[in-house]
């Protein structure tokens, strides 16, 4: 593979190649305390690999956000470092409420980093070193147990806390952070559904819900960085069965239609919005 200069794509500057050899082990021991309850520990070494768009150096320009975007040959494969504690119990019957713990080491993370120019280059790249720690909760369970009004309801909900640190190599001008979140990381991720069951089973409903907080979108190398603001959406399920041998869905997504927005610095870069969508769906048969 020929590798070009990424400010003159004409120009050849070297033969390039991508080559290694990796041990990955990994491990896992689970401990059943009780009948109801487990503890798991996990351990392993996992790698991220650059793609092809990733690695080739031809510049292309990116119509929506208006950035000439570009691979880099010279990327490294990123390897992590994995540890997992969880404990989970079962109260019932399809239900669980568990509780983790993780830490990940990151070695030359491959991050996409937006770098001056006339446009501004969007360009992945690796960084030095990183850590990302965070817990995580989750619960699955009917709302019977609440009230018993509530049977043919039930909740299914998970959480994580994040917090991610990645350190740069050594540059020679930099106007963004040195040491920065994890690009792409959120600092929180919320995720709620209640669902509905008839008795007969012959219907059921869902609203789900999903929270993301804010996240580096693009590091800033000769730029400030750009973050992507916290948003809220909201989806609805609705299935109904129809004479036995059918059944009609109905689907709404993204009601709640929030505004992206990226920031860099104070400076508002990008503000749209995705728009909502709906759906109906038929199927047939025994």
């Amino acid at each position: 593979m020929r590798s070009f200069d990424l400010f003159d794509p004409g120009r050849i500057t070297a033969e390039g190649g991508f080559e290694n050899t990796d041990w990955l082990p990994s491990g896992n021991l689970t401990w059943a305390m009780t009948d109801e309850v487990n503890a798991r520990l996990a351990a392993s070494r996992t790698l991220s690999r650059p793609d092809l768009n990733e690695l080739s150096p031809s510049p292309s320009l990116e119509y929506v956000g208006g950035l000439q975007r570009a691979g880099n040959p010279d990327l490294h494969r990123a390897l992590i470092d994995n540890y997992d504690l969880r404990f989970e119990a079962f109260p019932g019957l399809a239900e669980v409420v568990a509780t983790g713990f993780f830490y990940k080491r990151l070695h030359e993370p491959i991050e996409q980093t937006v770098q001056g120019g006339s446009p501004a280059i969007l360009r992945p790249a690796n960084s030095d070193r990183g850590t990302n720690v965070g817990v995580e909760v989750e619960s699955r369970f009917g709302l019977g147990r609440v009230w018993s009004r509530l049977s043919r309801f039930s909740l299914n909900a998970n959480a994580s806390f994040i917090s991610s640190t990645v350190r740069l190599k050594p540059q020679l001008t930099l106007l963004g952070s040195q040491a920065h979140p994890l690009q792409g990381q959120a600092n929180y991720i919320v995720n709620g559904a209640l669902s509905y069951t008839s008795a007969t089973g012959g219907g059921d409903a869902s609203i789900m819900t999903n929270a993301i907080g804010r996240r580096l979108q693009t590091l800033g190398l000769s730029l400030p960085d750009v973050y992507e603001q916290p948003i809220v959406t909201l989806d609805a399920t609705v299935s109904l069965r129809l004479f036995h041998v059918s059944r009609v869905k109905l689907a709404a997504k993204n009601l709640l239609d929030p505004r992206i927005r990226l920031l860099q610095g104070n400076r508002e870069v990008s503000s749209y919005n995705v728009g909502r969508s709906y759906s109906i769906a038929y199927s047939y048969g025994s």
